[in-house]
């Protein structure tokens, strides 16, 4: 396909990192695959408007809603991981420094209440802490989810897992979760297998994550809904909306159950990490997930209104080779009232790729379709 070959690169400042100049928000837990802050903002301030509705179908870990939200936006999201809309919700709940601490200590009170039974805890789930750390943050989440205190959640699997010392397991991986026990074994680092205290972690945490957030950075008249889509073959889009932005799954490149088992056990006490979803695990159901966003985005979208979606190109996982953004633009002829305006390319560095191995997706697709005000004869 032509227009994928020769699309043209990116704008140059899109590949700056801006970690020191991201809202600090974005940092509030770990997500796999997720999209530059820097990008979402380039998207949502150049397809959008000051004011207007921006929806993102597949939210993920709330990358463009908190764009969309800091730069005067009113957004609607959804995502049918758990964690994803967890984290999404999180972000754009509008907190205040002040209010979490007040909740904060309000829960750690409740928690100390709770007694802990470990023998109901799975065998995999235990070998990643000091039974005394799980017990706590076990109680401390289950106050939490009474209360449905998303910010405090999200933060609390924020800190779950990772080798560093602000953090609540045993050595293992910050993104998912695997012991590190051959490169930090117990008998060298006894003092990295100790008990860690939920709440000055969490203190710290909480700092961290308002480190780099204004005191009015929210529009007043702004407003976030973020909803769990618990049929994924469905695409939750609001009528009149006025841009869509959004980064479908990629197809046979991640797998969101899996890479997040330990956040999402805690959340749920979900044991299953196989995915159900077949729209990431083959190419057909990839294709109809894409038809049915299409004809969703058809019908929501105000006249003259943006669609943007990212996708990875040349997916590869095993010995399947994909290509998610060809399958978008095939799909794209079958709506006459969508048009194709702009596609971008974007290569992944391998710092951001989703594998240590840096196979999986190698570039992003940036594709901007536009809905026409008329239909033009078919």
């Amino acid at each position: 396909m032509r227009i994928l070959t020769q699309a043209p690169a990116v704008p140059s400042d899109w590949a700056t990192l801006d970690f020191d100049e991201s809202c600090s928000l974005h940092g509030v837990a770990p997500y796999i695959g997720r999209l530059k802050a820097a990008i979402a903002r380039s998207l949502v301030l150049q397809y959008s408007r000051p004011g207007e509705l921006v929806a993102d179908p597949f939210c993920g870990s709330g990358t463009i809603p908190l764009e969309a939200l800091l730069h005067g936006r009113s957004v609607t999201g959804a995502d049918c991981n758990e964690y994803a809309v967890l984290l999404t919700r999180a972000k754009t709940a509008k907190e205040t420094l002040d209010d979490v601490r007040i909740r904060l200590a309000s829960a750690l009170t409740e928690a100390a209440g709770i007694s802990i039974d470990l023998r109901r805890v799975p065998l995999w789930v235990r070998r990643f802490f000091h039974p005394r750390t799980l017990k706590e943050a076990l109680a401390f989440a289950s106050v939490l989810k009474s209360r449905d205190d998303s910010f405090l959640l999200a933060c609390l699997l924020g800190i779950l897992h990772h080798q560093r010392p602000g953090f609540l397991s045993f050595p293992s991986s910050h993104l998912v979760p695997y012991l590190r026990t051959r490169s930090f074994p117990p008998e060298r680092f006894p003092e990295m297998y100790e008990y860690r205290d939920i709440e000055s972690r969490m203190l710290r945490k909480i700092e961290r994550t308002f480190s780099r957030v204004g005191p009015t950075v929210y529009s007043p008249a702004t407003s976030a809904t973020i909803s769990l889509n618990r049929q994924p073959s469905r695409i939750l889009i609001p009528k009149h909306v006025d841009c869509i932005i959004t980064s479908p799954p990629y197809m046979n490149a991640l797998d969101y159950v899996r890479d997040n088992r330990l956040r999402l056990w805690l959340l749920s006490g979900r044991h299953d990490y196989s995915h159900s979803d077949e729209s990431v695990r083959s190419s057909h159901g990839f294709r109809n997930l894409m038809r049915t966003f299409l004809d969703a985005a058809s019908r929501s979208l105000r006249a003259r209104g943006y669609c943007v979606l990212v996708v990875g190109e040349a997916t590869r996982r095993s010995d399947l080779l994909s290509h998610p953004a060809r399958v978008v633009l095939e799909e794209a002829k079958g709506f006459h009232d969508l048009r194709v305006v702009e596609v971008l390319r974007d290569a992944i560095p391998d710092i951001r790729r989703s594998r240590r191995n840096c196979e999986a997706t190698k570039s992003e697709v940036f594709i901007v379709l536009r809905k026409r005000a008329t239909l033009r004869p078919v």
